[in-house]
């Protein structure tokens, strides 16, 4: 019997149906002398420190950094049934070839290795390396099965990663929670991106706006030209713009003395990795990173229409050339003519630059790209249609001709002053017209009127505008996710920014949930579609040791990696150096700032603490005391701001909050008020009690702490 292991039920699913597996036991599909079963993601963990060693419940400061003799596992209590039955098939005596069918890539093998070892399996196995689960992918698929231990390069830098996460996160999470006696999150990759949205706040805050002018000729004909000196600027202090606006005081015509014209001819951009295509998803239609990758791997695993989204490759491989006509056939109707006019360009010859297929550039898959499976679109949902279409006139347009634009530049001669302007006509749109989910961006140039040397010119007005220098923007989404690719750029080590540049910090597979855990721990909220640091996450940078939140450390480790799984490094060295680090910085977490949270007034219950905010509520800072007071912060679907908490503490009662939610799902405004230290709702006399809003609210159960806090 084979036993195949997939990562989650629904791909272990497909799997059954292309082996024959129709038969439904309890955790595993049977036939055809297979068994296909399957994990629930991270079936084995890491365990927590004190299962590690009973010895580290209490932990003080003193007694970090912890670091394991030997690394233990668990598996979850709700994960110990399915365990067990990947267990058993393993080391059936039936059992003759094991399968490793999780994701191809390091999480995948990583998930895999963890369950193998686990088990207690010490069997050969092979590994299923796919793309896309189409059913005639998995059919090559298990045509082509590796040897496990080609993989062995991969499963060491995925278990070195890990390790690394579990070391520093925890390690400096205790330390700084000990030192600032609250919870504190810290993370290899996480710090480092919190540093550079804090950063960027600061420079927002300290900017300081300057202005300048610039001087524009409105024409008649439709254009503006704008003052040009002899150095090529606009900008002028506001006395020159004056000047200029003064001489020419009831001029009206000026004369053509130069004029350019050049052609530009554009490919289409590359096919899509992970990075770019969450880039232009949260551009075009406000989708957050991690957003883009759900939906996209939905796409994948679910509804097989593209390929496997968490690859940093923009290429695809040269045998794959032969299969794209039948892709192209296969988009949805909406491309139509560009799928048409594509063909039709291959007919006739047309091959593929290395910009689009190039074998040196593949890293573990090759770009994201339409299976070729037929979609209805009507079953996806909006932002799966968006990411769909996307990666469909992504794909289609690298087979158009190229887009053909016409700049003309035209310098204005008005009583001895040069003024500039500029357009832009669009000669062949070529694959832009293939644009639909991702619409050609509108030129900001205008277009001129056909001149020539010594035309003359009308204005209709000439005047001074003034104009203001602006702030860096915040960061979105896409923004920050290009800053985490590009973080070397923030090293000051040439040889390390080199060695960054084509990594940065965390992988496509990982940024997204890094920028999600810094809004779910409070480092960071959205403001619309920017994102900010709370004043929690800038107290957090401000106290954290500086190579703990240079991107230099992370960037090099995942350079290391990388160079673990090309077998090029050695995973003993590297897990050396995690602990030299940890073992060299720990000593300055108690040097560094506390962090002091601002207090929201006096304790109602023990008068002795403060209440400060916590990630759920708001409590006493003598809860270690034995004070049990707390202010929950959610309250029938709404949130109390820290006014509303100070309200509370002050006068016993907030303003007026709209938007409750009853049990019944009713809208309704109220009150809260504290009474005998819980809170309570007080409604507007002239206004209905709703139905199902109860006049009492608990807080969620506090969870079991990781761990204990020091003195």
């Amino acid at each position: 019997m084979k036993v195949v292991l997939a990562e989650k039920p629904s791909v272990a699913k497909d799997i059954a149906n292309v082996l024959g597996c129709n038969e439904r036991k309890d955790g595993y599909l049977n036939g055809n002398d297979y068994a296909v079963t399957w994990a629930f993601g991270h079936l084995v963990t890491i365990a927590g420190p004190v299962d590690q060693n009973p010895e580290w419940e209490n932990l003080t400061l003193d007694a970090l950094p912890i670091i394991p003799d030997d690394w233990q596992f668990e598996v979850p209590q709700d994960k110990k049934k399915q365990f067990n039955v990947i267990k058993r098939l393993f080391n059936d005596p039936a059992t003759d070839e094991i399968i490793c069918a999780t994701d191809a890539g390091r999480e995948g093998e990583h998930i895999f290795r963890l369950i193998y070892q686990e088990t207690g399996c010490t069997k050969p196995f092979k590994r299923l390396w796919i793309s896309s689960l189409t059913n005639q992918a998995i059919k090559d698929g298990f045509q082509k099965l590796y040897p496990g231990s080609d993989f062995d390069s991969l499963a060491a830098a995925a278990m070195n990663r890990a390790k690394a996460d579990w070391l520093v996160g925890l390690n400096f999470s205790i330390a700084y929670s000990n030192h600032n006696r609250q919870k504190i999150s810290t993370g290899r990759v996480q710090t480092p991106t919190l540093a550079m949205i804090v950063q960027r706040e600061m420079e927002i805050k300290n900017f300081v706006k300057s202005t300048f002018f610039e001087v524009h000729a409105a024409a008649k004909a439709g254009f503006t030209a704008r003052y040009i000196n002899s150095e090529g600027k606009h900008a002028l202090d506001k006395e020159a713009a004056e000047n200029i606006v003064n001489d020419l005081d009831g001029i009206s015509t000026g004369q053509v003395i130069w004029k350019e014209t050049k052609e530009t001819k554009q490919k289409a951009a590359p096919l899509y990795n992970l990075l770019n295509l969450q880039k232009d998803a949260n551009s075009l239609f406000g989708m957050t990173a991690a957003e883009t990758l759900k939906v996209a791997q939905k796409l994948y695993e679910k509804d097989k229409l593209i390929s496997y989204p968490r690859t940093e490759s923009n290429h695809i491989s040269t045998d794959m050339v032969e299969g794209l006509p039948e892709k192209i056939k296969n988009l949805p109707d909406s491309y139509k003519t560009s799928s048409e006019t594509a063909l039709k360009r291959l007919d006739d010859g047309l091959k593929l630059g290395k910009a689009y297929v190039d074998d040196t550039k593949l890293t573990d898959h090759h770009a994201i790209i339409p299976t070729g499976n037929k979609a209805n679109l009507d079953d996806l949902t909006m932002n799966e249609r968006n990411v769909f279409m996307l990666v469909c006139e992504q794909f289609i347009s690298i087979f158009l001709p190229e887009c053909i634009t016409e700049k003309t530049k035209l310098d204005i001669n008005i009583e001895g002053y040069v003024f500039r302007a500029s357009g832009t006509v669009v000669k062949d749109p070529g694959w832009k017209s293939a644009l639909i989910a991702k619409k050609a961006k509108s030129e900001k140039e205008e277009t001129l009127p056909e001149l020539s040397e010594n035309d003359p010119v009308d204005f209709n007005k000439i005047e001074a505008k003034e104009k203001e220098t602006k702030p860096p923007a915040r960061f979105n989404d896409s923004t920050l996710l290009t800053a985490m690719k590009n973080a070397g750029k923030l090293v000051d080590d040439k040889e390390l920014a080199g060695i960054m540049k084509e990594n940065g910090i965390g992988t496509p597979a990982t940024r997204a949930g890094i920028i999600e855990k810094l809004f779910q721990i409070g480092y960071c909220a959205r403001q619309k579609k920017t994102i900010v640091p709370t004043p929690l996450g800038i107290d957090r940078i401000n106290s954290e040791i500086e190579q703990l939140k240079s991107p230099a450390m992370t960037g090099e480790w995942e350079q290391k990696l990388k160079e673990i799984e090309n077998g090029n490094y050695a995973p003993e060295a590297f897990y050396q150096e995690i602990i030299d680090f940890i073992l060299e910085l720990m000593p300055l977490v108690g040097q560094s700032k506390k962090i002091e949270r601002p207090n929201l007034g006096k304790c109602p219950s023990c008068g002795k603490g403060l209440v400060i905010e916590g990630k759920k509520g708001f409590g006493c800072s003598e809860w270690k005391g034995g004070c049990k007071f707390v202010i929950w912060k959610g309250i029938a679907g709404k949130k109390l701001t820290p006014n509303n908490a100070k309200q509370l503490l002050e006068k016993g009662k907030t303003s007026l909050i709209k938007g409750f939610t009853s049990s019944k799902g009713n809208k309704f405004d109220a009150f809260v008020v504290l009474k005998d230290g819980k809170t309570e709702f007080e409604f507007d006399n002239s206004k209905k009690k709703p139905a199902g809003s109860s006049s009492k609210k608990r807080g969620p159960r506090q969870k079991k702490r990781a761990f204990k806090l020091s003195r």
